[in-house]
């Protein structure tokens, strides 16, 4: 019996990564990339290409799509000239691994439909966990679909790019509703580690001291340890591009606008990421985002203020803190089951310790405005002013940890932010 074939269409950090472990896998693959740089360096090392979108579509039973961008994946879909539904087999799945707006992907097999290919069924599949575990074929994967017996058949091609796998009920678009939840997590955490890791520095703290004393704590996280260690190491450990988190956290920020959804901490962490890249800071990844807070010749100016890693650890820790409230109250809005997110959030790049610590300590009930109140908040919200004095007064910029301290001190006292 000959191998299944499998398209994949964007060779990013993560369809690189996808091909590859699909190809380990023992799928017959078939890639493409509008960078003809890209598609030429995979050629190279022997897999195989496609010249176009439509060539790419041609015999493949499944096709995953992994742009950037919802509006490329319309195009590789849906374009009449060079789409991807002008030329897949009849009974193809498209599996769309991309970050996306819920509201967007929830339509998407309905769109298919009105295309004239109800016989081609569409999988919503985000996935989260950085260019190493695409290598690796050890991604997150949240998917959900209208169709079980497809989910069923697909499960397979799944497994070849990741070990961790979670189906969500609801039907089209309710993977992307966890997924858009979980990414208030790597935003904000993101700007946490640049932003602790900048004051550490200013403050003349050694930096692999800070790191270690952090992962050993409560404020520990996936993302504070890669991107520290990207900092310290930038050849030996990746970070993303600064675009794609910036497109992540911009999307979510506008649809909590358009809903009237109260984040403050991470609407701050879109701000500071969308100056970075106003700023064309980018300098090929999101740890750019440090040029907010000084240079490397800042090293030590505020030593005045006596800081240590355990300070760093207690404002690390009430970032993560206010964003796992803000991703409690996000979860709300979709009914998304807290036992559920909690088992995703565990395995993917917005892991962190402080989130297990709040879903155990405040669990849900009926008077949700008071979820959170008490002296627990209330004592971490304290230190945090006491350190955040400090620096203070020697003009450090800290935007992230002020915003949330305050969120800590609102849902301490029973207020909503």
């Amino acid at each position: 019996m000959s191998p299944m074939k499998v398209s994949v269409a964007g060779l990013g950090a993560i369809g690189y990564g996808m091909a590859i472990s699909l190809i380990r896998a023992g799928f017959d693959v078939t890639s493409y990339d509008i960078n003809e740089a890209v598609l030429e360096r995979f050629k190279a090392t022997g897999r195989r290409t496609a010249s176009s979108i439509r060539a790419l579509a041609d015999g493949a039973g499944t096709f995953i799509c992994v742009v950037a961008t919802a509006e490329q994946a319309l195009r590789v879909i849906f374009d009449k000239t060079s789409g991807a539904l002008s030329t897949l087999p009849h009974g193809s799945t498209i599996i769309l691994a991309i970050t996306a707006r819920p509201d967007f992907v929830s339509g998407l097999q309905e769109q298919i439909e009105g295309f004239g290919r109800d016989d081609v069924t569409i999988i919503d599949c985000p996935v989260s966990g950085g260019e190493a575990r695409a290598n690796s074929g050890t991604l997150s994967l949240m998917y959900s679909g209208k169709n079980e017996a497809v989910l069923s058949k697909s499960e397979s091609v799944l497994r070849a790019i990741g070990t961790n796998l979670y189906e969500i009920p609801g039907g089209l678009g309710a993977a992307s509703q966890v997924k858009f939840v979980h990414q208030i997590f790597v935003g904000v955490n993101i700007v946490a580690a640049v932003e602790m890791s900048a004051l550490a520095r200013s403050a003349g703290m050694n930096i692999r001291q800070v790191h270690a004393s952090v992962m050993h704590g409560e404020a520990a996280s996936w993302l504070f340890d890669q991107r520290v260690s990207h900092l310290l190491d930038a050849k030996s450990v990746p970070a993303s591009s600064l675009r794609i988190i910036t497109k992540d956290m911009g999307m979510i920020s506008a649809y909590c606008r358009e809903h009237r959804i109260g984040l403050p901490t991470a609407m701050m962490a879109d701000q500071l990421l969308k100056t970075a890249a106003f700023r064309a800071w980018d300098l090929g990844d999101d740890t750019s985002v440090i040029n907010l807070y000084g240079s490397a010749t800042d090293y030590g100016r505020i030593e005045k203020a006596q800081l240590s890693p355990e300070d760093i650890g207690i404002l690390l820790l009430g970032i993560h803190t206010a964003a796992s409230i803000e991703v409690l109250r996000f979860a709300q809005h979709f009914k998304i089951d807290e036992a559920l997110l909690l088992s995703v959030v565990k395995e993917a790049a917005g892991a962190n310790k402080a989130f297990d610590a709040v879903v155990r300590r405040f669990p849900l009930n009926a008077a949700k405005e008071q979820r959170f109140a008490g002296e627990q908040l209330q004592a971490l919200q304290a230190q945090m002013v006491t350190i955040l004095g400090r620096v203070s007064e020697h003009n450090f910029p800290q935007p992230l940890c002020s915003v949330a301290c305050q969120v800590v001190q609102l849902a301490g006292d029973g207020l909503h932010c």
